[in-house]
């Protein structure tokens, strides 16, 4: 059986992922509905300190790659986002998430080389030049790693009771 809180917490991501494909930002509201969403099941479950244990991990995502934004690496969406997901992958499937975050990322980041370098030397040049293409295909344009962030979570989120 699905949990319902792991079912909607998994549409969030998705929303994330799309909203940042779309617009290269991540809504704080959407991080924190999530975050939020989080702690009204731990607090609906009856092993409430169970859950208690996810805190720790995600702190440290928290911290880590608040480090990575102040170097001017990563966006302030993604580190939001990626804390706020960790909260939902058991303690013990946190590195798994992060490889899979990382993998997918990597495989994202080709992929949209791959679609930028064909848009910009196989196919004719659109009406309007650059600006009439999608911002995402545009040479130097941030890669939307919030898909990344809901690829590999979703991978790891406990789907069942």
């Amino acid at each position: 059986m699905i949990d319902p809180f792991v079912a909607v917490a998994g549409c969030l991501l998705l929303v994330a992922a799309t909203w940042d494909v779309a617009r290269f930002r991540i809504p704080n509201l959407l991080c924190a509905a999530l975050a939020g969403l989080f702690a009204l099941r731990a607090v609906v479950l009856p092993d409430a300190a169970e859950e208690m244990r996810h805190l720790l991990p995600a702190g440290i995502v928290f911290a880590v790659t608040a480090l990575l934004f102040a170097r001017g690496l990563i966006g302030g969406g993604d580190v939001k986002l990626l804390a706020a997901a960790t909260l939902w992958v058991p303690p013990a499937a946190v590195l798994p998430q992060m490889v899979a975050v990382s993998t997918t990322g990597a495989l994202l980041a080709v992929g949209v080389a791959a679609l930028r370098w064909i848009v910009r030397r196989a196919l004719p040049v659109p009406a309007g030049g650059e600006a009439a293409l999608p911002e995402v295909l545009r040479d130097g344009a941030p890669l939307p790693y919030g898909v990344a962030i809901a690829a590999g979570t979703l991978l790891h989120l406990p789907w069942t009771l």
